[in-house]
């Protein structure tokens, strides 16, 4: 196929594709890398992608947009070919949804304790409940809240920074908000 040829038939090109997803070209290529998608080449190897493709990587960035590890957004996308039944592909596409249901829901736990605490110390600095705020209210220890944001924070990141374990928020003490 020649580059004037995947024009006509509609075919977009690294950059097109990526200004369309909002992500830059190498993120496509990465993609591509990954096994997430094939795109067609020209005679000479430049590479187009078909509406497919496009829509492929739609949902790869998207899954990544909501925190899906690129790991398990291959595993979903390669799952169907590997499977040499209807059944066995079933299972085993079960199995990935319910890691990421597992996953997603551990991180709305975390989320939920991280908006407790910063709610409560919005209510230390402020004086007041912020509005919808579930935070402790009455507490009045700002070190102590301050903490658990800290320590909040550290939860959700989980092992984002190397060697920083939960138990350091408790040597670093906040100052007086």
């Amino acid at each position: 196929m020649h580059a004037r040829s995947a024009r006509e038939r509609g075919h977009l090109a690294p950059g097109e594709v990526a200004g369309l997803l909002g992500v830059s070209p190498r993120t496509v290529h990465f993609y591509e890398e990954m096994g997430l998608v094939t795109p067609r080449r020209s005679a000479r190897g430049t590479r187009f992608y078909t509406d497919d493709d496009l829509r492929r990587l739609e949902v790869c960035v998207r899954l990544a947009c909501l925190g899906v590890p690129l790991r398990t957004v291959r595993r979903m996308a390669t799952v169907r070919g590997a499977a040499a039944t209807g059944a066995q592909y079933g299972r085993e596409l079960s199995e990935v949804v319910a890691e990421l249901r597992g996953t997603f829901r551990a991180d709305v736990t975390a989320l939920r304790a991280l908006l407790a605490a910063i709610d409560e110390v919005e209510t230390l600095v402020v004086g007041r409940p912020a509005p919808g705020a579930r935070g402790r209210a009455g507490s009045t220890d700002t070190a102590a809240a301050s903490s658990r944001l800290s320590r909040g924070l550290l939860e959700l990141i989980g092992g984002a920074l190397p060697g920083t374990a939960t138990d350091e928020v408790e040597q670093v003490r906040p100052e007086r908000l």
